[in-house]
């Protein structure tokens, strides 16, 4: 009786043991065969060394996925004009943010093989995008379709040029339906209106515009994701914007008991009735500004010079808290970009009043004066606001891993902005851009929150400018709803996931206010400024339980050793199990 239970439980055991084997075995082999297949689609391009002499090309761009620790690596072939790298880096970061996946095991290999030298840098990027989130999710996409445009934060699509050229180069290749930027179906050439849909039309493709990832991938036949905004509440950015615009309005009050000056008091009444209060705020800061420059003109030049040395004093105690305060969410890390801006604008003010106040007194003029006045004006209620907007260092909510990803993200940012410069370039939309020199200073000085912030504005601004390239006016109306409504969704999504990026919410209303107010030049621009700023978390992972993090390589190796110590006890039960029925018989 005994040893038929001690023979029932070597069996049950070397059963359990054969299972165990199976079950890593298969595991193994999923885990080296899990890898998606590479997958290729249709790349719209131009080629061409002016704007005269564009030319539409179709080229292809592929993506391979392995098993990897993060790596983008892109190979043209022939070489692009524009570096297309930082476009294809921004890219694998959008899909990998849109489907809410970890890609930081997975290294991306891009391949763009045209007939000849095509442009290459960010018109590619919402392709590639599309392109990631179809490997990555197995999925196929139409071959019939075709696709251009830049991808921007928030899954935002924007502007390029040569569209009439790429589709020119469409219709040479069996693409049925090309997708384009939305707000840009007309376009100007020598002061004539393009319409291209209508010119699509005519060489036998459909044009359709889309403004972002969930429109391109229904044209692609992919169906998009939910987005998760159903628990969205604003109250808490509204509560604390309220406390500011209350701040710097109450403000406007005292200084209005003390002099006279003109003010815009009942368009602030009309926006804190309707709950626009960074606009409010903004309204009143202007306000201030005048009502001081009154009051400083009253003043000597010793009494000025001594607001210039409290200032600076002032100024150098903020910067010594701003350093030593602790940023671990986007909310702290956006306050701390506010904060560091307005200390910057200050100081610059500061340093401008020193270097007129240096001239010699034969070369004094009135006008050395009131820019003293204005620009001591403009510091001294800069200073103000920093002790408002300390508010939002309150607001709680996920916290994301700083680390070295600062100095990381600034110098990414730099490079994101300076490819869009160098394809603005190319329509000869300008050579410089005054905050990406300023960005660039922030890193060798390394204050790297203020160089992320600064570089994202640069970016806004060219993006900005792309846009309104042979643009209408009725385009770029249109083109400005977009990026609001699009900045808006982006940070719902955001918010709900407690990641509060209040910049991009303060823009957001501005841009709305402005745009009411038939400024669509400058709600355009604040619309770009607010996308580049609601979506900074993907530069940023959530913070994370301390554990350590295995490659899956070692993952399978380690599996390996276990199956060959299973393997090993296996054997030694099958011989133990052989003596038995050997002794049983």
């Amino acid at each position: 009786m005994k040893k038929n239970l001690k023979n029932q439980f070597y069996i049950s055991l070397l059963i359990l043991s054969i299972l165990l084997v199976i079950g890593l075995i298969f595991f193994q082999i999923k885990a080296l065969f899990s890898e998606p297949a590479e997958r290729t689609m249709t790349l719209l391009a131009a080629s061409g060394d002016s704007p005269a002499n564009y030319k539409g090309e179709v080229a292809s761009i592929s993506l391979k996925v392995k098993n990897g620790d993060g790596k983008v690596v892109i190979n043209t072939e022939p070489l692009t004009q524009l570096d297309t790298q930082i476009s294809m880096r921004f890219a694998q970061q959008s899909a990998c943010d849109y489907l809410k996946i970890d890609c930081s095991n997975k290294d991306f290999f891009y391949k763009i093989k045209a007939s000849s030298q095509i442009i290459g840098g960010p018109s590619a990027g919402a392709a590639a995008t599309i392109l990631t989130i179809s490997t990555l999710s197995n999925k196929d996409t139409r071959k019939d379709v075709a696709m251009t445009g830049t991808i921007n934060s928030g899954g935002a699509i924007g502007a390029v040029g040569t569209l009439k050229e790429k589709i020119d180069g469409a219709a040479s290749n069996k693409i049925s339906k090309v997708l384009i930027p939305e707000g840009i179906r007309t376009i100007k050439r020598n002061e004539t209106e393009i319409n291209l849909s209508d010119y699509g039309s005519s060489k036998g493709i459909k044009v359709i515009e889309v403004s972002d990832i969930d429109q391109a991938l229904v044209q692609f036949g992919i169906e998009p994701r939910k987005r998760q905004i159903a628990n969205y509440n604003d109250s808490k950015f509204k509560n604390l914007m309220k406390n500011i615009s209350d701040d710097l309005c109450s403000r406007t009050l005292e200084l209005s008991k003390k002099i006279s000056f003109e003010n815009r008091t009942n368009d602030t009444i009309d926006l804190l009735k309707k709950e626009k209060y960074y606009a409010a705020s903004s309204f009143c800061f202007i306000d201030n500004i005048r009502a001081q420059e009154k009051l400083l003109s009253k003043l000597d030049d010793s009494e000025i010079n001594k607001l210039v040395s409290e200032l600076k004093f002032k100024i150098k105690d903020e910067q010594i808290d701003l350093k030593n305060q602790k940023v671990n969410t986007i909310s702290t890390l956006q306050t701390n970009m506010i904060i560091a801006e307005r200390l910057k604008d200050a100081e610059d003010a500061i340093k401008a009043i020193e270097e007129r106040l240096n001239v010699s007194s034969q070369n004094k003029t009135n006008n050395n004066r009131t820019d003293t006045i204005t620009s001591l004006a403009f510091a001294i209620e800069r200073m103000q606001t920093i002790e408002s907007w300390k508010v939002f260092y309150t607001l709680h909510g996920k916290e994301i891993n700083l680390d070295d990803n600062l100095k990381n993200t600034c110098s990414k940012k730099i490079s994101e902005a300076e490819e869009r410069l160098q394809y603005a370039n190319l329509f000869a939309r300008g050579d410089r851009n005054q905050e990406l020199d300023d960005a660039k200073k922030s890193e060798k000085d390394k204050d790297y929150a203020l160089c992320i912030y600064q570089a994202s504005k640069a970016k806004a601004e060219i993006s900005a400018d792309i846009s309104t390239i042979g643009a209408t006016r009725e385009s770029i109306d249109e083109v400005t709803n977009t990026k609001l409504r699009l900045a808006e969704q982006s940070i719902k999504e955001k918010s709900s996931n407690d990641l509060y990026p209040i910049l991009a919410n303060s823009w957001v209303e501005y841009g709305y206010v402005l745009t009411s107010r038939n400024q669509t030049a400058a709600g355009l621009l604040y619309a770009e400024y607010a996308l580049e700023l609601s979506d900074l978390s993907i530069y940023f992972p959530e913070k994370q339980d301390r554990k350590i993090k295995i490659s899956q390589e070692a993952e399978i190796y380690f599996q390996g050793i276990i199956t060959a110590l299973l393997g090993f006890f296996l054997m030694i039960l099958l011989y133990e199990l052989k003596i038995q029925l050997k002794s049983r018989n």
